[in-house]
């Protein structure tokens, strides 16, 4: 078994996340919202709770979630500032709003009550999902975008168990998680992609696979996911180029777990500096979002 990160490299990750998010703090500009969309970016309500911004300062960027009265959530397709649909953003949007129901220091009574009917929906979704008859077989790389939509719902609801203390929900997330964890090919991916399937779209769905279950085993202690984590960021470390497929840092956290696959966790952490740093472009909330789940996994380590 792969030896963890010592304390001091923990750390130091953790302040170059934290000199990151500075950089460019989250914050959030609904560029592409309309009656039927709501933007994965209201999710930086995590990163920016995380790094010290109070509660009542990023109401406004969550108040849309929260009023389900008005629009069920099932209405809302969720997109990216630039208008961009994935299917991982709605549990991602969701992880990212219920994790700051979490940490937020305020009384946020109002938070619960309209996050609930999002975790009943995600539930929902993910008690529908079929699996392959043969628990032991592959998932085809052409199953990627519903892979990615699993795992995120997946994360979001574990949260959403511990927030709403529904065992249901916490075993439904464990299951799917167990999932991915029995159906691994043997060299790390998640997913079997043959000559026909594109590179950068299957190293794509890897990577977004890799962050929701790194989080998951981080957060949770899993050892089935733990291990899997594992094999998967080695798996890139020695097959796949990151950067050739995106340019967030999907993953990160499981990259900092394993000291073999350091240098693409530096990588990641490098593209997402320069994104944010001075004279470069600001961070997307995406980036945001993520970064900010890598450093509270890592405090989760300290």
């Amino acid at each position: 078994m792969t030896p963890p990160p010592a304390a001091d490299e923990v750390t130091r990750y953790a302040m170059l996340i934290e000199a990151a998010l500075a950089a460019s703090p989250p914050t959030f500009d609904p560029q592409a919202e309309t009656d039927e969309t709501i933007q994965v970016e209201r999710g930086v309500v995590f990163p920016a709770l995380l790094t010290g911004a109070g509660a009542s300062a990023v109401q406004p960027w969550i108040g849309r979630l929260l009023r389900p009265e008005s629009h069920e959530p099932s209405s809302y397709t969720v997109v990216d500032q630039r208008g961009h649909h994935r299917p991982a953003y709605r549990g991602l949007l969701v992880y990212a709003a219920l994790q700051a129901l979490r940490i937020a220091t305020d009384d946020q009574a109002a938070w619960k009550p309209g996050l609930r009917p999002w975790a009943e929906l995600i539930a929902e979704q993910l008690s529908q999902v079929e699996w392959p008859a043969d628990p032991a077989a592959s998932l085809p790389a052409a199953w990627g975008a519903a892979a990615t939509d699993a795992a995120w719902n997946a994360l979001a609801l574990h949260i959403g168990a511990i927030v709403y203390d529904d065992t249901s929900w916490r075993v439904l997330a464990a299951a799917t998680f167990d999932q991915f964890a029995h159906r691994q090919l043997p060299r790390g991916p998640f997913l079997a992609a043959g000559p026909g399937d594109n590179p950068e779209t299957h190293w794509y769905h890897e990577l977004v696979l890799l962050h929701a279950i790194s989080s998951y085993a981080i957060q949770c202690g899993d050892a089935a996911a733990t291990a899997a984590v594992a094999r998967n960021a080695e798996f890139h470390q020695a097959e796949t180029q990151p950067d050739h497929a995106t340019n967030q840092p999907w993953g990160l956290s499981a990259f900092i777990a394993n000291p073999a696959t350091h240098p693409l966790a530096d990588q990641l952490l490098h593209t997402a500096t320069t994104l944010a740093g001075a004279g470069g472009s600001t961070a997307s909330g995406v980036t945001s979002i993520l970064l900010g789940d890598a450093l509270y996994c890592l405090r989760l380590r300290e």
